[in-house]
């Protein structure tokens, strides 16, 4: 009876262990699979590295956006608070006749003659801007021609001297000189242009 008593002691005792085995395997297994599934959750170095790169390139084409934007709202300051330095055509009309009318107001009003205003010329300085040209030339006494000069730097329209000549008419004592200069003007044509700095381009 004794011996029965210890066979089914030993037969439990490895049934024990069995279990046990069975359940330190499944234990393994499942710790083995939440390591190899925590490595598929969490970034690697590289991985990590990748991210890193694309944020940076990222916050570069932001940064070169917000300064694109900034650069533009700063033009745009700039051209508003002077855009009566700027002939613009759809609100100042036509440029021939109409800067030899101002031209020969500054004329006039400083007791000044010109024996030659001559053709406007232009050239692009850049999309929707031109910088118009014209020469100037007279005789006359140095008063008037210091008043001509002071109405030209005066005028609402911003000229530009790019060049400028006084010279004695004669070697003989006269008061009288000879004056010649080159103005010029920026012109804005572009209404698209105009729009984007100044609205809609009105006074």
């Amino acid at each position: 009876m004794s011996n029965k008593a210890s066979e089914i002691e030993t037969d439990k005792k490895r049934m024990v262990g069995g279990v046990l085995l069975i359940v330190v395997l499944i234990l393994v297994i499942f710790i083995q699979n939440a390591s190899e599934s925590d490595q598929a959750l969490w970034p690697n170095e590289d991985d990590i590295d990748t991210a890193r790169r694309e944020l940076r390139l990222k916050q570069a084409e932001l940064q070169k956006k917000l300064n694109k934007v900034e650069l533009a709202r700063l033009k745009r300051e700039a051209f508003s608070a002077s855009r009566s330095d700027y002939w613009i055509i759809k609100r100042d009309g036509q440029i021939e006749g109409n800067i030899q009318r101002i031209v020969g107001e500054i004329e006039t009003k400083a007791g000044f003659k010109l024996s030659n205003l001559s053709n406007i010329t232009n050239e692009k300085i850049d999309e929707g801007i031109s910088l118009y040209k014209l020469t100037i030339s007279a005789e006359s006494t140095i008063e008037p021609l210091i008043k001509f000069i002071d109405g030209i730097h005066k005028a609402k329209l911003k000229f530009h001297w790019q060049s400028c000549s006084i010279r004695p008419k004669s070697n003989k004592g006269s008061d009288d000189v000879r004056f010649q200069a080159g103005l010029a003007f920026v012109v804005i044509e572009d209404e698209k242009l105009i729009a984007e700095l100044i609205g809609s381009g009105k006074e």
